[in-house]
């Protein structure tokens, strides 16, 4: 029973932070949580246990991480340019009025 038992106890609340995460924080950072996940649990299966890290372990860590990377530079995009656009020949970002 304890095999059965477990695992669905487990999904359960793990969807339900997820969705609870999604609508909280939105699409974004709920997924940043998701995919930084396996680094922090091998990072602390290192740290917190003596765990040995493979090579491949390393390099899917340095993929997830440049992964997350390029995400958040091409999500940064049109924000820089929004802000080029406002500063083009002042050299400062003005604040609106308001």
């Amino acid at each position: 029973m304890a095999q059965l038992g477990l695992p669905v106890f487990a999904t359960i609340i793990g969807f339900s932070l997820h969705n609870w995460n999604l609508a909280r924080l939105g699409p974004f950072k709920s997924s940043v949580y998701g995919y930084l996940l396996p680094v922090t649990a091998a990072v602390a299966g290192f740290w917190l246990l003596g765990e040995k890290l493979s090579l491949n372990q390393y390099l899917g860590g340095a993929g997830v991480l440049a992964a997350m990377y390029l995400v958040q530079k091409d999500r940064m995009q049109p924000l820089r340019k929004a802000a080029d656009a406002r500063t083009k020949g002042t050299g400062t970002i003005s604040a609106r009025p308001g």
